[in-house]
C-alpha cells in the first residue's frame, strides 16, 4: 500500500517527538509521507539542564518523560493500525542540537517536526526548537502545525 502526499515518498524519515499535541500530528503526517518500504525514526531528546520555573530540571524532566510515554503509547499504536514500521532513540541534551546532529548524519531524506506557530505581526513564529533547526538542517524539514 502506497501512502502519498504528491508524488513524493521518502526512504527514511526523522520524526522529532515529544510530549505534546503537535508532535502526535507531526508523527501522524507521516501517514502521507510513507510507503512499505520507507523506514522511520523517531527522536526523543530530553534536556536535563531545562529550567521551568522554580522546579528542579531532574522533577521537570520526569514529569515531561511520563507525558512523552502516554503521547508514544498514542504514536505507536497509530503506527501499529497504519503498519508503520519505526524505532525510537532516546537521548539526553540539547534538544536542538541533538535532533539536528541526527538529522545531519547523512541517513535520513527528511526531517518531521511538529511546531506550536503562532501568528504575530503577520510573521509566523516556532519555538526555539523548531526554529533552530528550519535554519540549521541540510535535509528538508517537514514542519506540521
Amino acid at each position: 500500500m502506497i501512502r502519498k502526499l504528491g508524488d513524493i515518498i521518502y526512504n527514511h524519515l526523522l520524526v522529532a517527538v515529544e510530549e505534546s499535541e503537535y508532535s502526535l500530528r507531526a508523527a501522524q503526517e507521516v501517514l502521507n509521507l510513507v510507503d512499505d518500504h520507507t523506514e522511520v525514526s523517531l527522536i526523543h531528546v530530553i534536556d536535563p539542564n531545562r529550567m521551568e520555573e522554580d522546579i528542579l530540571p531532574s522533577v521537570i524532566n520526569e514529569i515531561k518523560y511520563n507525558q512523552f510515554e502516554e503521547k508514544y503509547k498514542e504514536i505507536k499504536e497509530f503506527y501499529q493500525t497504519n503498519q508503520i514500521h519505526h524505532t525510537l532513540e532516546v537521548k539526553e541534551g540539547n534538544i536542538a542540537d541533538l535532533i539536528l546532529e541526527e538529522a545531519n548524519s547523512g541517513k535520513y531524506d527528511a526531517i518531521v517536526i511538529g511546531a506550536m506557530g503562532k501568528k504575530k505581526f503577520l510573521k509566523l513564529e516556532f519555538g526555539h526548537v523548531s526554529d533552530k533547526i528550519l535554519k540549521e538542517s541540510s535535509i528538508p524539514v517537514i514542519l506540521v502545525k
